[in-house]
This record gives C-alpha cells, structure tokens and sequence, in this order.
C-alpha cells in the first residue's frame, strides 16, 4: 500500500513536472510571438515614417496647386468684372443712341 502511494505520487510528480516544462515552452514561445510582434510594429512604424517623409512632396504640391488654381480664379473674376462694364455702359450707350436716333417721338 505504502509502495503504491509512493508510486501515484511519483507518477503525479512526473505529471506535473511536465505540465509544468510544457508551459514554460508555451511561455517561450508566445514570448518570442510577442518579441516578433514588437519587432513588427517597429518596422510598421519605420516604415509609415519613410512614406510620410516621401509623400511630403506630393502634399505641398497639391497645396501649392490648389493656391495656384484660387489665385487664377480670383483673377479670372477680376478680368471678367473689368471686362464686363465697358460692355454693359456700350449696350446702354448703344440703346441710348437708338433712341436719339430712332425716336418715335421725333
């Protein structure tokens, strides 16, 4: 009975100690998942930096574009409202003298 006893404890002693190597394994291992993961993050990150440092170009010259493209209208519209009076005072001067001209009244 004694050596039976002494058997179960060694066969639960045996269990446990490999129980317990099994977890150190899974321990090294989901330490070196999380050492890869961290690794992986700080090349994600390195290279987000290096496409934001290459597309900096790219957004200042659509900056510099869409200034460019206000400006034109701005002058557009100041070209347009020059051109537009000396029109508008031709047509009333026009009508104007038709009526001088044409006058039904005279």
């Amino acid at each position: 009975m004694l050596f039976q006893m002494s058997h179960k404890l060694d066969t639960h002693i045996e269990h446990c100690d490999r129980q317990f190597e099994q977890g150190n394994l899974q321990f090294e291992k989901l330490t070196k998942c999380i050492e890869s993961n961290t690794d992986a993050q700080t090349e994600y990150l390195q290279q987000l930096t290096k496409l934001a440092d290459a597309t900096t170009g790219a957004v200042q010259l659509e900056k510099d574009v869409k200034a460019v493209i206000k400006v034109g209208r701005g002058t557009q519209r100041f070209l347009l409202w020059i051109i537009k009076w000396p029109l508008i005072l031709t047509g009333l001067m026009g009508v104007y003298q038709w009526f001088i001209l044409h006058a039904p009244f005279k």
